[in-house]
């Protein structure tokens, strides 16, 4: 069996397709929910165009950062969002994915959120990878609880 070089996330938000879309391209609201677990969000510049770049700073609690940037592929408000995803300034950079989000209107106030990431290779820490993305999806539905 070949290992999936994809990571893939469901999730059910309690607001409108509109105010999900919002946290999704508003650098404040990003920097409230996005970056892996034991980090926090520094600068994050963001183009939001299509073919417009963005940067997200994450800082270790040891003081060194990395950043995640991208390009944006598709922009289509409220219903989806598509853009490359590359880290720099880490050792062993992992590999660039598409990171491909998909916004469905299940109910009144009520969002679902699809979200693929598919790699170029497989990274060696896949699972790091999905845990992350649910540490942030947990993140995010607090936030939006709030």
């Amino acid at each position: 069996m070949v290992p999936q070089s994809r990571i893939y996330v469901q999730r059910s938000f309690s607001c409108s397709q509109t105010d999900l879309f919002e946290y999704l391209v508003q650098a404040d609201l990003i920097a409230q929910w996005f970056g892996p677990k034991d980090m926090t969000v520094g600068t994050v510049e963001l183009d939001t165009q299509i073919g417009g770049l963005y940067n997200i700073q994450l800082k270790e609690s040891k003081g060194r950062s990395f950043y995640i940037q991208g390009q944006y592929i598709e922009i289509d408000p409220p219903h989806s969002l598509v853009f490359s995803l590359r880290y720099q300034g880490l050792t062993g950079d992992p590999p660039t994915s598409v990171v491909n989000i998909q916004l469905k209107e299940i109910g009144s106030e009520q969002t679902e959120l699809s979200l693929s990431q598919k790699f170029d290779f497989l990274p060696h820490n896949m699972s790091e990878r999905n845990q992350a993305w649910e540490l942030m999806m947990d993140r995010l539905t607090q936030l939006i609880r709030t």
